[in-house]
């Protein structure tokens, strides 16, 4: 049976696999002979996809070609043993990916218009509850208790005051006003952007909030943060900008960093881009310079390498992840979506997950290509997924 267009390249993928390990049978060998001599292309990629030393150095370098943002870049890491079976078998599931990930990129150039005209066809689960993706969504809530609802799908202009609310950003505008603090609240499923009255820019990922004032006063410019922010911190001689979150302060006078932290998680991580910042945790302080990350639980601090791309994806409208478990994966997931997940009796693996994956698509697009390289396999019941051994 044919395999459906938009199918395709994964099934080549496939027969070059189990042409790797001597899996295929001779009407299937026949299949990847003739799509082999179809084309010089064809032909020179199947002497680079089964290049034994290429596939090798590939896996140590931890390379991965560039994948167009509608699709993932993926890659298996398994724990390596000092069994060769183990050894080989890690080799050719990564291969796998590897080949898979080819074909991915070359049929979003040589088939964009299957694609956009089929973006709503899924990978071929049959999961038959999807979700889409988040969008611009939160909920100001004024000093006073009255609380607006913000839709950034909407092209709409609302002025309240200094308040300037227009598609997926709201700008606050300087003043003289009485200061009044104010709240933003996104939802699981949404973002938002806040332009505060001194020029700081504020993006919020999903299921994250803000407490701030109208302008700032004082020695200090001091904004509260649950969940998840990147901040482009205006420049104010003599006036630092601080964020605190879950008992951390983060002090800056004009830089960029991202903090992250949620309330379900104990510690909470500060990654600076440019600049530098002092973070404070109890008495303890350390200062960052751009690419380090502190994490702090308790009165513990841990000074750490980072990579901003990383960390910095979901601003980008991407998700990146380096080796990251199942769970993490799934959390990410979980917050952007607005599903629940659960783990099905019995689930375990020790597959981790790096690569990217577009925070435009539809969930089960998502989900499918994750059964396809072996992470784990789903299944969606009403707006929970269930993630199966």
């Amino acid at each position: 049976m044919a395999a459906a267009p938009l199918d395709f390249p994964f099934h080549i993928a496939d027969l070059i696999r189990r042409h790797i390990t001597g899996g295929l049978s001779a009407m299937e060998q026949e299949e990847l002979d003739n799509w082999i001599a179809s084309s010089p292309r064809n032909q020179l990629l199947f002497r680079e996809l089964t290049d034994h030393q290429k596939q090798r150095q590939a896996l140590e370098e931890r390379q991965a070609p560039d994948v167009a943002a509608y699709f993932l870049k993926v890659r298996i890491k398994r724990q390596q043993q000092q069994n060769r079976q183990r050894r080989a078998r890690l080799y050719y599931l990564a291969a796998a990916a590897i080949i898979l990930l080819v074909f991915t990129a070359i049929w979003h150039f040589d088939a964009r218009e299957i694609r956009n005209n089929k973006a709503g066809t899924n990978t071929g689960n049959a999961y038959t509850v999807d979700m889409q993706p988040g969008g611009k969504k939160a909920q100001l809530i004024l000093a006073g208790g009255h609380t607006i609802t913000l839709n950034g799908n909407v092209d709409t202009s609302l002025l309240q005051g200094a308040v300037t609310i227009r598609r997926g950003t709201i700008a606050y505008n300087n003043s003289q006003e009485e200061v009044q603090y104010n709240t933003l609240i996104v939802p699981r499923g949404g973002e938002y952007q806040l332009h505060l009255e001194d020029g700081t820019n504020v993006w919020m990922n999903a299921a994250s909030s803000i407490r701030f004032p109208s302008r700032f006063t004082g020695a200090y410019r001091t904004v509260e943060v649950t969940g998840e922010a990147y901040f482009e911190v205006a420049r104010k001689a003599g006036t630092p900008f601080r964020v605190t979150v879950k008992g951390t302060t983060i002090e800056v006078l004009g830089t960029a960093f991202n903090v992250h932290g949620f309330p379900e998680e104990q510690q909470v991580y500060t990654t600076l881009i440019t600049g530098a910042v002092k973070v404070q945790n109890g008495i303890k302080a350390v200062i960052l310079r751009p690419g380090k990350t502190s994490i702090s639980a308790g009165n513990d601090f841990i000074v750490e390498d980072a990579d901003t791309a990383l960390v910095t994806a979901w601003k980008n409208n991407l998700f990146i992840f380096k080796d990251a478990p199942v769970t993490v994966l799934m959390k990410s997931l979980e917050r952007w979506y607005d599903i629940k997940v659960e783990y099905s009796v019995g689930f375990h693996t020790d597959a981790t997950f790096t690569g990217e994956i577009s925070r435009d698509v539809p969930i089960s697009k998502v989900l499918g290509m994750l059964e396809k390289i072996g992470i784990a396999k789903f299944q969606i019941v009403n707006n929970t997924v269930i993630v199966l051994p």
